[in-house]
């Protein structure tokens, strides 16, 4: 019996110890939002610039790897990327052509180009050509491996509404 009551409680304590441990990892984490917003693009041929914005960096922000996609390809496509003002390397460094879909990565190696408590953070500009009229909604996902990382490599939890462009 004390055996078994000695394993149990070297169990509990284990998890205990886990658990704890898991907590503080996430302890820097804080919820933000990612929007880009709604647009209206007048005529088909037209473009529009789509700003990705980080509403809060309370720890600043060194790097986020993301895609974004317009749910309809047929109304519009992706043409063009412009990375963060305070991005030091973005990868692809040379936009791949239309799409709907896009993935990038964007890093500061000074670790300090965007402040604590910094707030409205561009993340990186779109421009969003119409091919027909409609609407299509524009969809951020951060990465489950990078997302958006603080200046202590942690990720924030975004929570990423959609946006939308109409033609």
């Amino acid at each position: 019996m004390n055996v078994r009551n000695h394993a149990r409680t070297g169990r509990a304590l284990l998890l205990a110890l886990i658990l704890a441990a898991l907590c503080a990892l996430v302890t820097g984490v804080s919820a933000a939002s990612v929007t880009t917003g709604d647009f209206q693009i007048p005529a088909v041929g037209g473009t529009v610039s789509v700003p990705i914005v980080l509403d809060s960096a309370p720890n600043g922000l060194i790097g986020a790897e993301y895609t974004v996609t317009l749910s309809d390809g047929t109304v519009a496509d992706i043409t063009g990327f412009a990375p963060p003002p305070w991005s030091t390397l973005t990868s692809p460094a040379t936009f791949p052509g239309p799409t709907s879909t896009f993935t990038v990565r964007t890093i500061d190696f000074t670790g300090t180009a965007v402040p604590l408590q910094a707030t409205n953070v561009n993340i990186g500009t779109l421009t969003v050509t119409g091919k027909a009229v409609g609407v299509t909604n524009i969809t951020f996902t951060p990465s489950a491996a990078l997302g958006l990382q603080d200046r202590d490599a942690n990720i924030y939890s975004v929570t990423t509404p959609q946006g939308t462009v109409t033609v």
